[in-house]
């Protein structure tokens, strides 16, 4: 026994002379971590490289499953975690993006559902059953649609055809008066050398206008043959009726199932910011609805009494223009006296007509109409609407344009929610943003 203790002291001595230092529990778990990470690393590269061999019968849906399959297991670790979560958020955009086109009477429905519901709402409070006002207004939707589709859109049609025939023989017009030569006799008869004018007004100034002529008809085109493929679409769809009646009908309780689905700890954020975004987002979206109305039959009317043409056309592309702030009416005023020059003489008088009717329905659509029907606007600096509509128009084309004043407003709704909770966190004085 003595022998023992002494062989065990000295063994302990000579450790300790050697500098061996026993591994403890924290160590031998800190590289076991490190051996998980370099396993999970080189199990993720040899993964990239096999689905990489073996992409032509690969598919989204395998690939969420092969990693839900291989980092599920080791989910406490927070890289594996992390990577899980990123590849189930990236799988669900992908699967959104890709049933997009699916989606669209089910957006269609809801947005339908949302605008309505106020007035369903309060006509309930008025003893009238949610169902009986939802029938009535799909009802009365689809009877204006088809009232339009029988009556205006034929007119339209036939305006947008002419339009297009006008534009390209002017154009031609312009082009042939150009190159005949008068303008230049014109200049040499003044005393001004023509040559390179000539040169310049042939080579630069006929090729641009013949090519604005050809963007100006294709984007025409393309307006024209989206919107009344839209609209086949949605009178084809028998879906959307159906969707849009369960959905007025049972809006209150969609809306108590989404806040059932939120975790408790966040349900009075949610609820919170859901009422404010609904009470802004809302007044816009229907607002600008009935404003736009207004100021396309508006326009409609005076180019019609000016003994303007294609006045059915305009009116529909000053709805939808009315969407954009600033530059929708900058087009709208372009297009106007476009078609006023392709009108009846005096067409200078019908241009400035043209132009004159939109500028004044604009002034009257900001300065009465729109207090009297947005109540307070949402209230974008200009340079921050104009910065925004650039943006937007650059990364998502015409519906960035349309979606950029509501967006914009949210986004700067959650700022200020933010910096008035850190506020009062720091203790710092509040800043009343109603004020500014």
């Amino acid at each position: 026994m003595a022998k023992n203790t002494v062989s065990s002291k000295k063994s302990s001595k000579t450790g300790d002379q050697r500098g061996d230092v026993p591994a403890t529990p924290s160590t031998l778990s800190h590289i076991a971590q490190n051996h998980l990470n370099i396993i999970i690393i080189a199990s993720i590269v040899l993964l990239v490289i096999f689905l990489y061999t073996i992409q032509i019968v690969i598919s989204p849906f395998l690939i969420l499953a092969v990693i839900i399959f291989i980092l599920y297991p080791i989910r406490q670790n927070i890289v594996a975690r992390r990577l899980l979560w990123v590849s189930i958020l990236l799988f669900i955009f992908w699967f959104l993006y890709m049933i997009s086109g699916v989606m669209v009477p089910l957006i269609i429905s809801f947005g339908m559902a949302y605008i309505f519901n106020p007035l369903i709402d309060h006509l309930q409070k008025k003893k009238i059953p949610r169902w009986v006002t939802a029938l009535g207004l799909i009802l009365t939707v689809i009877t204006v649609i088809v009232l339009i589709l029988l009556m205006l859109m034929p007119l339209v049609i036939q305006q947008f055809n002419e339009l297009l025939q006008g534009i390209t023989s002017a154009v031609a017009d312009i082009g042939e008066w150009l190159r005949g030569g008068e303008l230049f006799d014109r200049l040499e008869a003044a005393g001004v050398p023509s040559e390179n004018i000539r040169n310049f007004v042939n080579t630069e100034i006929v090729p641009t206008l013949e090519n604005f002529s050809l963007l100006f008809l294709q984007a025409m085109f393309d307006f024209f043959v989206g919107l009344s493929g839209m609209i086949t679409h949605l009178i084809n769809l028998v879906t959307v009726p159906f969707l849009s009646f369960f959905l007025m009908k049972d809006f209150p309780a969609v809306k108590r199932r989404v806040k059932i689905m939120v975790h408790d700890d966040f349900q009075p954020d949610v609820v919170y910011y859901y009422r404010k975004i609904d009470k802004m987002l809302g007044r816009y979206i229907r607002g600008y609805i009935v404003l736009a109305s207004i100021n396309a039959t508006l326009a409609g009317l005076l180019l019609w009494i000016f003994g303007i043409k294609y006045a059915a056309v305009i009116a529909i592309i000053t709805f939808f223009l009315d969407f954009i702030p600033y530059f929708g009416l900058i087009l709208t005023m372009i297009i106007a006296g476009v078609v006023g020059f392709l009108s009846e003489p005096p067409v200078l008088l019908r241009a400035l007509l043209a132009v004159s009717s939109i500028g004044a329905l604009a002034i009257l659509e900001n300065y009465v109409l729109a207090p009297f029907i947005l109540g307070r606007p949402i209230g974008l600096h200009p340079v921050v609407l104009i910065m925004t509509l650039l943006i937007f128009g650059f990364f998502f084309g015409i519906p960035g344009l349309i979606i950029a004043l509501p967006t914009t407003a949210i986004i700067i709704l959650f700022a200020k929610e933010w910096d008035i909770r850190r506020r009062e966190k720091l203790g710092l004085t509040p800043v009343d943003y109603e004020q500014l």
